[in-house]
């Protein structure tokens, strides 16, 4: 549960890549993740405005907090 209202799925995926710029190149490591309320309950849920500011509004932590699970701090 995301602030207690919304019941939520996540993934998250790691890659490698290079980044070109300004006649360089840099290896990076990607990391890509995705929050969602379920699309199972889309059919019978409509948020409000207050609800979707709720939702970015606690979802921003939310993210940084996974990303912590995979890439800790030292």
């Amino acid at each position: 549960m995301l602030a207690s209202d919304f019941t939520v799925n996540s993934w998250a995926r790691s890659k490698t890549g290079k980044l070109k710029g300004n006649g360089d190149e840099k290896v990076i490591v990607l990391f890509e993740q995705d929050l969602n309320t379920l699309a199972e309950e889309a059919p019978k849920k409509n948020f409000s405005e207050a609800e979707v500011e709720k939702f970015f509004l606690a979802v921003a932590p939310e993210l940084d907090s996974i990303l912590g699970l995979y890439y800790p701090r030292p």
